[in-house]
């Protein structure tokens, strides 16, 4: 077991885009966060996305996150829409 992995767990919003007042259609890529991220996932780590995007509107974000996420080139295990425990 290679004990030199790690996961990372990474929010959306603030961390790999920046977003304003909840306009995530126009969420704009932090192109360096996310080729960090990518170097990382790369190298063999796990890369976790969370984002709490609809969570007090009740909008469901997944499908169009994931479509950003993909557009934007950004590598990653899993995928969440809410914080993972």
């Amino acid at each position: 077991m290679d004990t030199d992995k790690k996961t990372f767990v990474v929010d959306i919003d603030g961390t790999i885009a920046t977003t304003e007042n909840g306009n995530y259609f126009s969420s704009k890529p932090i192109k360096e966060r996310i080729q960090k991220l990518n170097d990382l996932y790369d190298k063999g780590n796990t890369i976790i996305y969370c984002t709490s995007r609809g969570y007090k509107s009740g909008i469901n974000w997944e499908e169009i996150t994931k479509d950003q996420l993909k557009y934007w080139g950004a590598m990653y295990h899993k995928f969440f829409t809410q914080s993972p425990y």
